[in-house]
């Protein structure tokens, strides 16, 4: 609705959303730096703390989820999914509220290649 209207500064809610969405994004970002540093970033802690979780679930007998699991996991394709399901649109629905940030776009792209 607020991508579609536009942002209305006297509206709370509006205010709570796109507060919201910019938290989110800057959560997110490691994913839109150069993919130099994101690949390694991404590569050697977050699928470490990942991995380590299908560990613990492993050892409680319970079957890990494919990204959790350090055997069935394949980190490439992984990523693109995440970048398409996830980051895409949510990057896609923060340059049409601000603008500017269509270079995060741009460089998600260039990272995909």
């Amino acid at each position: 609705e607020m991508a579609a209207s536009g942002y209305d500064f006297n509206n709370l809610h509006h205010h709570f959303l796109l507060l919201s969405l910019v938290i989110t994004s800057c959560d997110l970002s490691i994913n839109v730096k150069m993919f130099e540093e994101s690949s390694v970033i991404v590569r050697d802690h977050i699928y470490s703390e990942f991995f380590s979780e299908g560990d613990m679930e492993k050892e409680l007998g319970r079957t890990p989820m494919q990204q959790n699991d350090r055997k069935k996991a394949c980190i490439p394709s992984l990523q693109i999914k995440f970048n398409d399901f996830i980051l895409a649109p949510l990057y896609t629905l923060l340059i049409k509220l601000l603008p500017p940030a269509q270079i995060v776009v741009d460089q998600l792209e260039e990272n995909r290649l």
